[in-house]
């Protein structure tokens, strides 16, 4: 410390001198939380929304330059596999799937289908494994290599003249007997041919119907209306018209329309069982979308398809050659996989309308909101350079330790998409880090650290009542709690603090909302948005009168921290992968924004609180968590020091300084 008293120092000695210390505590913990807003505060806003519980990508470089690419069950555990196929070798390789990923790769089979025109996986025997077959045009023949659960047997020749010229063949059990058929379909006559399979071969050749799909842009067979035969299904781009003829195990029943306007234009379609209801519902995987990749799904209700007006799957298998619906997770729902053919990367999501399904979730691989993409960031984590889930215990320590060291005295978990999005997985993280916090605090020779949640539903509500049930559920379950609630929860002007992420017009109207407000009225209310409202252009740039900048905490400051005596907020710099960038270099110095627009501005203007934005944000790219940056590329940022190296430290170094040098300045 300088030889001049700094704030700190003062303020530990008004607050000795008034009895607010403990006795023999050795680190100024304070047993008053009124008298913590007294004091020079720091806080950080903190994310809990880092899962590392499974993968997304669930295989690389596995069938790059293969000739075909398959995903089936041929080792009759119930989680399809992936399966590559050679036509020059006629060699099969199966990546069998264990619920997180494919394995790697080993040969099941060589020189099966060596020139054929067509391969399919299907289970023509009925024993609960996918087969290997293959179709030849020039003499309509079929043959098949069965599975043995570890590889495909001998392959033998099961019919002869079935489908010679015909325009497509697909493979189902139309008949329900539970092996699956050849199906041959003519695009002039729109004649679809039955091939039944016996269990060894396909036998007999028969016209199930005709005049149904002439013209359509693709052709499909599943089980529509659940009653265990597949159904024939075509589907138009032109119009987006799903017609369906339903199977009555002996031929195919007059057809109907299903749907209309859904998925005109889409690259590729399918139908398949998504939500585990035994009936297959209709899909179509969009590349041209914004973002690119999206999917759609309408469910069958057995008589129709049942439109969606929302995405499905965000940004999954953007570029990718070939998609696929398949059940890869053994859950009995068809989850979208994709494939790219140039590094062989396999990607999964689950079936399921979570974007984020516990215990199969991957956020740093990205691509699962709209403009989201895989994280590059590396935080030093357990003494190296790695990725990391929020709620393991050993990662939230080692985070206490440093933030406590550097004089953090609080953390602002961002819950502000919602408070129980994302089937709950971010809230459940954020109460595995209460729970530490209450633990570290316990121990009398830890520097206390406390945290408060900040909500934001009511951005996309824009009902004042929204924020009044998110602060129902954070006062029961976070400030409220029994054991890591209470002094463990940041506390502001006597109450809790409750932050919430709002447009200014949702603030204003909450203000002024005549309702019932008692659960958000036992906190102190404090505010952020995307930018604030005062910046240069705005709307509301000459709306707010001064003194509301110390209302806010976050979250975008583009003209740099706020001069204010209340709270400033300081960040090092922001991408949001949206077009809207801080560059974290100012004036020609790397960090500059961090140092000449945040720091050196809190130093000049000496507030009671300063918010960083934020320790480990690396989706939104405000992080200062010591971490690689050697992978990022344009416009993102390396964190290149003053000398131009590569240096995972320079923003925690910045902070740990800074603090210092605020915290023993006078005031």
């Amino acid at each position: 410390m300088s030889a001049r008293i700094g704030k700190y120092a003062k303020w530990m000695l008004s607050a000795a001198m008034a009895g607010l210390l403990m006795v023999g505590s050795g680190n100024g913990t304070v047993n008053d939380a009124a008298a913590v807003a007294n004091a020079p505060q720091i806080g950080i806003w903190y994310s809990t929304w880092y899962a590392k519980e499974g993968s997304y990508f669930w295989a690389q470089s596995l069938g790059a330059g293969s000739s075909n690419q398959l995903v089936g069950d041929v080792s009759g555990d119930g989680k399809s596999d992936a399966v590559t196929f050679d036509n020059t070798s006629g060699g099969w390789y199966a990546a069998l799937s264990d619920g997180d990923g494919f394995g790697s790769p080993s040969a099941w089979i060589a020189g099966h289908g060596t020139g054929s025109h067509a391969q399919f996986l299907a289970d023509v025997n009925g024993d609960g494994k996918d087969d290997a077959i293959v179709y030849f045009q020039q003499d309509g023949s079929w043959w098949a290599a069965l599975s043995n659960g570890s590889g495909f047997n001998a392959y033998s020749r099961w019919t002869v003249g079935h489908g010679a010229g015909s325009s497509q063949q697909l493979m189902a059990d139309v008949n329900g007997d539970g092996k699956d058929d050849a199906v041959v379909y003519f695009e002039q006559t729109g004649e679809w041919w039955v091939s039944l399979s016996n269990g060894s071969s396909f036998s007999g050749m028969s016209r199930w119907i005709t005049g149904h799909g002439s013209g359509s842009h693709s052709r499909l067979l599943a089980d529509v209306n659940g009653d265990g035969k597949d159904d024939a299904i075509v589907y138009f781009g032109d119009t987006g018209e799903w017609w369906a003829a339903l199977s009555n195990g002996s031929g195919f029943s007059a057809y109907t329309q299903w749907s209309s306007g859904f998925g005109a234009g889409a690259e590729a379609v399918f139908a398949g069982d998504v939500n585990g209801d035994g009936k297959a519902d209709a899909v179509v995987y969009q590349e041209d979308s914004s973002p690119a990749g999206n999917w759609y799904k309408a469910e069958s209700t057995g008589g129709s398809f049942t439109l969606s007006g929302t995405v499905w799957k965000y940004r999954h298998g953007a570029g990718s050659s070939r998609q696929w619906l398949a059940d890869i997770y053994g859950s009995g729902m068809e989850a979208p996989v994709a494939f790219d053919g140039a590094t062989g990367l396999w990607k999964a999501m689950p079936a399921d309308d979570y974007y984020f399904k516990p215990n199969l979730l991957n956020t740093w691989e990205g691509g699962l909101l709209p403009n989201s993409r895989p994280i590059k960031y590396l935080p030093r984590t357990g003494g190296s350079y790695n990725t990391y889930d929020s709620g393991d215990p050993a990662v939230i320590d080692e985070h206490l330790a440093m933030l406590a060291a550097a004089g953090i005295d609080f953390l602002l978990l961002d819950e502000t998409n919602g408070i129980n999005v994302d089937n709950g997985y971010i809230k459940e993280r954020a109460v595995a880090l209460a729970q530490r916090i209450a633990v570290w605090n316990s121990d009398p020779a830890n520097r206390k650290i406390r945290y408060a949640i900040a909500i934001g539903a009511m951005q996309t509500s824009h009902q004042p009542a929204t924020m009044e049930g998110e602060s129902v559920i954070v006062w029961n379950e976070f400030a409220n709690h029994p054991v890591y609630g209470g002094d463990h929860y940041y506390h502001l002007n006597g109450k809790p603090l409750i932050v919430s992420y709002a447009e200014y017009t949702d603030r204003v109207q909450w203000e002024q909302w005549t309702g019932d407000k008692s659960a958000s009225d036992a906190f102190t209310v404090r505010w952020i948005q995307g930018k604030v409202p005062w910046e240069t252009g705005s709307a509301y740039e000459n709306t707010p009168q001064a003194s509301d900048y110390g209302l806010y905490m976050g979250w975008s400051y583009p003209q740099g921290s706020l001069p204010n005596s209340d709270v400033m907020v300081v960040m090092p710099g922001q991408n949001n992968n949206v077009g809207y960038t801080i560059s974290r270099t100012y004036n020609g110095v790397r960090g500059g924004f961090y140092s000449q627009l945040g720091w050196d501005r809190v130093l000049q203007e000496d507030p009671g609180i300063v918010v960083i934005n934020s320790f480990n944000e690396f989706a939104e790219e405000t992080a200062i968590q010591p971490a690689d940056t050697s992978q990022l590329d344009a416009p993102s940022e390396k964190w290149l020091n003053a000398q131009g190296a590569l240096d995972a430290d320079m923003y925690w170094d910045m902070t740990v300084q800074y603090i210092n040098s605020w915290l023993t300045s006078s005031p």
